[in-house]
């Protein structure tokens, strides 16, 4: 983020374009928007899937049929595990949320609404996420401070 400013004017990433232009004009690898311990994007459905309306970042899709002989359509999404606060620029207070763990999707951005507590249950025991503030940086903050934080 801090090396997009620098090269462009000063500015963060356009929130609805943020993770395709991280990769397309800072070489970030889509790899680096994945938490490991955060799910990997496949969801399922007993629905007919309307290739035509599938979401754009959609990377496979299979069809098979579950233990109980009823046809199951699986898809992967490309995803990224994290959400930016549109209301941060630049010259925000150091303390203001940046980055965010938030369910998996692509270009997401948002506030206190899309967090996502869970990734560090099973592992860590802990509910709560990392954030990424203006200043650089990352801190493990528990659910319940999560609204307190500076979001505008």
């Amino acid at each position: 983020m801090q090396k997009y400013t620098d090269d462009y004017d000063g500015q963060y990433p356009t929130p609805s374009k943020w993770c395709d232009l991280l990769v397309e004009k800072m070489g970030v690898t889509k790899a680096q928007f994945f938490c490991t311990e955060a799910d990997d994007g496949t969801r399922s459905t007993y629905s007919p899937i309307d290739e035509t309306k599938i979401p754009a970042k959609v990377i496979s899709l299979k069809d098979y049929n579950d233990s109980t002989g009823q046809k199951k359509y699986v898809y992967k999404i490309e995803w990224s595990h994290y959400g930016l606060n549109p209301n941060t620029e630049p010259n925000s207070a150091h303390d203001m949320v940046l980055l965010f763990e938030t369910e998996c999707g692509w270009n997401q951005f948002g506030g206190p609404e899309l967090v996502s507590v869970k990734n560090h249950l099973e592992i860590y025991r802990k509910e709560g996420c990392n954030i990424l503030f203006n200043d650089g940086t990352v801190k493990f903050i528990k659910t319940e401070r999560i609204k307190n934080l500076r979001w505008k």
